[in-house]
């Protein structure tokens, strides 16, 4: 078939057409379609080659008004279709997929399309199709009319966009579990309270017909002086499942209730008399009644999945449960004293994934949180993720984990995305999995992908303070910075002392040029963690505002380096440091270390950062510039 002629020829609204080029002939008939029904098109046959091709796209995916992805074994495969989407996402262009053929679609592509309106033209019928293609024509918010349509000559038609707001929230029945009161005098029973609760999360937290709030934003509701309701409020649900625990001698008595937060009415409720070693039928059996209760229809899958002994020991369960409520708490004994439950757990039961994973996620959290920086602990959790794949080749936990490791390791980023996606396809409702992605799509300057991410976290883990965070941070690296400072003033208020909003939000005001107001928040960071590493950024970040090059240079000392050399974030903002206080070289070579952890936001680097501004006549920003514009597109979300 010949190929049609573009109809943008001049300014106005007009769609951009992507497909495989093995599906030329096919794509071409689609496009003469939208041509016939008024739609203004560019796609990009005709381009010459080299990068005249990539800027041509580039540019026209920008300018676009709508994103019309043509979906067929061939295009979901293609890396050409891939970037181009990538890139309309990072421009915030509405895409609408377009079935014409039955498609599976990769994680990759099924992550980025999750929330858009399809067509599948391919179970439509001839007339409904062409109704579908007239009706895009003729929306007034779309406006993608060309000159033959009935507009009044000379009258300009505004671009408009296809709203892309965040998904709404969900519609299955929210439920907040609460940890389960202690109304014994054995206070030492507190790591069964709270660790039913954490189970029965766990346990439910896949199952299709609802929705549950994270273990992590429940725990933070004050049950003594908080009322139903106003936890119904906080959380966004519509039911509390709460319960209490009283021990006598060697038996438990455990009632639990399934309150409505929007009445009186009380849905369910039940109370056992049991021994310890009989809880891991009463968490079953709590998880199955509240499901039946909201008249939820279990599939076998997560019926079996329900019923899972993780640990089928009862005394290497408790030293798990005493572990997860020690690791809570991110010191550093509490973490070795949760390591020492989790070896005396494995000594009976063997090797065990679950507990092997909790071992690796603490490892994990004694050099993320900063709290022992010493490689060894990422070698000791990479030995994890080794023992869980001999486990399981396919193996959850070790997809999580390796993710998390990979995100800070250089040049690793694109592996990390891929053991994430992986998790987060087992267990979408995961909070750290989506919390990680969130972050590594907005460092990638992918924002579109980022926003959905962080979004559904907050549907599900709205109190957690580093998710409160998270809108305002994807809005700093989106170059919205004014409304970045507003909204991270908000986590900021809610979390006082928190070392993570501190510095955020005192970056965010140095980045609308308000230093006055950034320097004494960042140097409260000093106060708050004395002699840690925040507290040494801070100082570093102040000095460098206030121009004191002298004593930035004498802060920015080889443990601080050290503590930064594997963040893309703090790699970013020592960048900054040294950019402020004329230090070119160095923060040319900081912004390296950042790109080669995953910071690719060209957008951010090359433009909207004002910190960075005076390297941007240097040459070697620009090499560098170039290198992160070709990472930024080859991205995939």
């Amino acid at each position: 078939m010949r190929k049609p002629d573009s109809t943008v020829t001049d300014g106005g609204p007009f769609a951009f057409v992507c497909y495989s080029h093995r599906d030329a002939s096919t794509a071409y008939k689609e496009i003469q379609r939208f041509q016939q029904a008024g739609i203004r098109v560019w796609y990009d046959e005709g381009i010459g080659g080299g990068d005249e091709w990539a800027d041509s796209v580039a540019t026209a995916i920008a300018e676009s008004t709508v994103f019309f992805f043509l979906v067929t074994q061939n295009s979901v495969q293609s890396e050409h279709c891939r970037r181009e989407i990538n890139f309309a996402h990072s421009c915030a262009t509405a895409v609408t997929p377009i079935y014409l053929e039955p498609t599976t679609l990769p994680a990759g592509l099924k992550l980025s399309l999750n929330n858009r309106q399809a067509i599948m033209k391919y179970e439509l019928p001839e007339n409904d199709y062409e109704k579908k293609i007239a009706s895009l024509s003729a929306a007034k918010e779309l406006n993608l009319t060309n000159s033959s349509s009935n507009e009044p000559a000379g009258k300009s038609q505004p671009t408009v966009r296809i709203s892309t707001a965040l998904p709404t929230p969900s519609s299955r029945p929210g439920i907040a579990v609460l940890p389960f009161k202690n109304r014994s005098s054995d206070e030492d029973i507190d790591f069964i309270c709270e660790g039913i609760a954490d189970e029965i999360i766990t346990a439910m937290s896949d199952i299709e017909g609802v929705r549950i709030i994270s273990s992590s934003s429940a725990n933070k509701v004050d049950q003594q002086t908080t009322d139903i309701r106003t936890i119904g409020s906080q959380l966004d649900v519509k039911y509390i499942l709460e319960g209490s625990i009283q021990k006598s001698l060697q038996r438990l008595r455990i009632t639990a209730k399934l309150p409505c937060t929007e009445g009186d009415e009380i849905l369910w409720a039940e109370r056992w008399d049991c021994t310890i070693d009989q809880i891991f039928d009463v968490q079953e059996t709590i998880a199955i009644s509240v499901l039946k209760a909201l008249q939820v229809q279990l599939s076998t899958a997560e019926s079996a999945h329900l019923a899972e002994r993780h640990i089928p020991d009862i005394q290497a369960y408790e030293y798990y449960l005493r572990a997860r409520q020690l690791s809570k708490t991110f010191t550093e004994d509490a973490l070795q004293e949760a390591l020492d439950y989790l070896r005396q757990g494995e000594a009976i039961v063997g090797e065990n994934a679950y507990i092997i994973a909790a071992m690796g996620q603490i490892y994990w959290q004694f050099h993320n949180a900063g709290i022992d920086s010493d490689s060894k602990n990422l070698d000791a959790a990479e030995q994890c993720v080794a023992r869980l794949f001999d486990l399981d080749p396919n193996s959850v936990d070790g997809n999580r984990l390796s993710g998390l490791l990979k995100a800070k390791t250089p040049d690793s980023i694109f592996e990390a995305v891929r053991h994430l996606r992986v998790a987060l396809e087992a267990h979408p409702n995961d909070p750290e999995t989506l919390l990680w992605l969130s972050l590594i799509f907005a460092a990638a300057g992918q924002i579109t992908a980022a926003k959905s991410l962080s979004n559904h976290l907050l549907n599900i883990d709205p109190l957690t303070t580093v998710n409160l965070v998270l809108p305002g941070f994807i809005s700093m690296l989106d170059g919205n910075l004014t409304q970045a400072t507003n909204e991270l003033l908000y986590s900021h208020e809610m979390n006082p002392g928190n070392p993570i909003t501190t510095l955020v939000y005192g970056q965010s005001l140095a980045m609308t040029g308000n230093s006055s107001a950034a320097i004494p928040v960042l140097r409260s960071l000093k106060t708050l963690l004395p002699g840690t590493f925040f507290s040494r950024l801070g100082e570093l970040y102040a000095a460098s505002l206030e121009g004191d090059s002298k004593t930035a240079l004498r802060l920015a000392s080889d443990q601080l380096k050290s503590e930064a050399q594997s963040d893309w974030q703090y790699s970013w903002t020592l960048a900054q440091c040294f950019a402020v206080t004329g230090n070119s070289e160095e923060a040319i070579d900081w912004l390296n270390n950042a790109v080669r952890h995953g910071w690719m936001n060209y957008p951010l680097l090359n433009e909207h950062d004002p910190l960075l501004e005076s390297l941007r006549g240097h040459e070697r920003f620009h090499a560098l510039m170039v290198d992160v514009k070709a990472r930024w597109l080859a991205f995939e979300v």
